[in-house]
């Protein structure tokens, strides 16, 4: 996950293809005058090799209501300048709770 300069990383889950971040929890502090995306990096976990990277999403900040839970599901963009139809289509979607709370 990442914005700007700011990045975190959730834990990894092993021999699954429905994982569950429950534990996943992140504050990021911002301007309100900043418009800046989220970014989600969604990677498969090889032990052998590289991990894979296989999409990301984005949120826009300003899009989030203040003081406002949103759930959603989002789907997974594949990387830029995929050329292979495998890696080139949508690898699924991932399901995120995100809140801003305004400090005023």
């Amino acid at each position: 996950v990442e914005c700007g300069r700011w990045k975190q990383k959730t834990s990894v889950k092993k021999e699954t293809l429905c994982p569950l971040w429950s534990d996943a929890k992140f504050e990021l502090q911002y301007e309100d005058t900043e418009e800046k995306d989220i970014t989600f990096y969604v990677k498969d976990f090889d032990r052998l090799g590289k991990n894979e990277f296989i999409g990301q999403f984005q949120v826009n900040i300003s899009k989030i209501p203040p003081n406002k839970e949103i759930n959603g599901w989002f789907r997974i963009q594949p990387p830029e300048g995929a050329t292979d139809k495998k890696k080139a289509k949508t690898s699924g979607s991932i399901n995120v709770r995100l809140f801003k709370i305004s400090h005023l």
